[in-house]
């Protein structure tokens, strides 16, 4: 429905002579594109009822019938079954509502019945993200004064928006040039089990989380004003297992996961800030691979508008106070500078090793659990392929799937044939290499900064 004009917009942005209700019994506030606003427009495609206008009774929208879109989210496949609840097996579809009228219900006991008027404003116009139009949603009801209602409705909306479970969570990513953490998509979470990592390893990540999910642990950063949130840095060689671990911890805690990439063109230092102050409160913050953007306090990337005490200001969590948990990732910790990973920013640094053998046992059992008597010629049979190098998970774990359908003596006699083919053989030389590239680059890089400063100063 085009936005109503009338005089009457001067004061009020609608025509109520057009509304099936009388508006000076209701109260009403108005939300313009925005967090609020797209928990609204998503409840009501989803959960609008009819609309009795004129002895008509509409499905949903007043002079718009056809009210909603749907599209099809890829995250799932179509013949998958979802079985944990309803609104789980509903995340597939993204619907999107039209323009008009609609009706809804409230959680409230009283079931009681509010009115959204979706409309659009004005000609559309071209921006940097292409032709937009101004929408707006104006939601009514009944009882002057009772904006209250309202309000906590679309409070339990956006609650409800950044709730996640055990099965699945929620991923975001800071939209830069228009400072909002855009959904990305749903995701299947790891269960805890599934990752093969050392014991100690786990339990050191587990048990850290735990105290600090404790309501005596928000009270003790409160009365000694520490800001409320604990920071990870996840090191160590690729494909060992840092992103499942981070899949794992979600699931495991129930948190949706939101990226922030420094690397983005657009993300300045007050951008950065933004996107801290506006986290979810149920959320892990991932920075991945945060050595791609600094070799120690000089930025490597040419077009990059974020500056080493930007990520530090950022990182001191002084906007942040909700009990976000940060996950920083890197491959080469060597090459960060020791002020990005103190204490306070920094607060429980994890390597992630090679391969043990208590994960290639643990690995064995997880795909052969029936045959555990053949685990310790598989463990000698890797390590006496290797012949001492190492081999990280993730190279273990395509062996297996190569091997789905081998028995065990098959699998086993297949190491050979399988590994030469990989590249995770020269993953620790390879990683070496890397480390001295970096520390050249950041030779080369202090270098130039130095005749920079010189030609400055003359």
């Amino acid at each position: 429905m085009s936005h109503f004009k009338s005089e009457k917009r001067q004061i009020a942005p609608f025509d109520e002579e057009k509304l099936p209700f009388d508006v000076s019994k209701h109260c009403w506030i108005e939300f313009s594109e925005g967090k609020a606003y797209s928990v609204l427009v998503s409840h009501i495609a989803k959960s609008s009822i009819a609309v009795e206008h004129n002895g008509i009774s509409q499905a949903g929208s007043f002079g718009n019938p056809e009210f909603s879109n749907v599209k099809q989210n890829d995250q799932y496949d179509s013949d998958e079954e979802i079985e944990d609840d309803k609104e789980k097996s509903e995340e597939g579809i993204e619907m999107q509502v039209g323009l008009g009228l609609f009706a809804i219900e409230t959680f409230e006991e009283s079931k009681t019945t509010m009115y959204a008027l979706h409309q659009s404003i004005g000609d559309p116009v071209g921006t940097n993200c292409g032709i937009q139009q101004l929408k707006t949603l104006t939601v009514f009801t009944e009882g002057l004064g009772n904006e209250m209602i309202i309000a906590r409705f679309t409070r339990k909306l956006i609650d409800k928006s950044e709730r996640t479970n055990a099965f699945f969570f929620k991923t975001f990513k800071w939209h830069a040039r228009h400072e909002y953490w855009r959904p990305q998509g749903v995701c299947r979470a790891r269960d805890m089990d599934s990752i093969v990592l050392p014991a100690a390893t786990k339990s050191k990540i587990i048990e850290d989380v735990d105290r600090f999910l404790k309501p005596e642990t928000k009270k003790f950063y409160q009365k000694h004003g520490i800001p409320f949130r604990r920071s990870y840095l996840f090191y160590g060689i690729p494909g060992a297992g840092k992103t499942s671990m981070i899949q794992a911890l979600a699931g495991k805690y129930k948190r949706n996961v939101s990226f922030l990439q420094l690397t983005d063109k657009e993300m300045t230092d007050d951008g950065l800030l933004n996107s801290i102050a506006r986290l979810n409160k149920n959320t892990i913050v991932v920075i991945e691979d945060i050595d791609s953007c600094f070799a120690g306090r000089s930025n490597k990337i040419a077009h990059s508008w974020v500056t080493f005490t930007g990520l530090l200001n950022a990182l001191d969590g002084v906007s942040s106070s909700h009990g976000q948990i940060f996950i920083l990732t890197t491959n080469l910790k060597d090459q960060l500078d020791p002020a990005l990973i103190r204490c306070g920013r920094v607060d429980v640094q994890v390597e992630f090793h090679p391969a043990s053998d208590e994960q290639l046992i643990h690995m064995w059992h997880a795909y052969y659990p029936d045959y555990p008597e053949k685990v310790h010629p598989f463990v000698t049979a890797v390590r006496a392929y290797l012949a001492g190098k190492g081999v990280n998970t993730a190279s273990l774990q395509h062996f297996f799937v190569v091997n789905m359908h081998s028995t065990p003596e098959e699998a086993i006699g297949s190491i050979a044939h399988v590994f030469e083919d990989m590249e995770f053989l020269e993953v620790i030389k390879k990683d070496d290499e890397a480390k001295e590239a970096l520390r050249k680059e950041k030779e080369a890089a202090d270098e130039a900064k130095a005749e920079r400063d010189e030609s400055e100063e003359e």
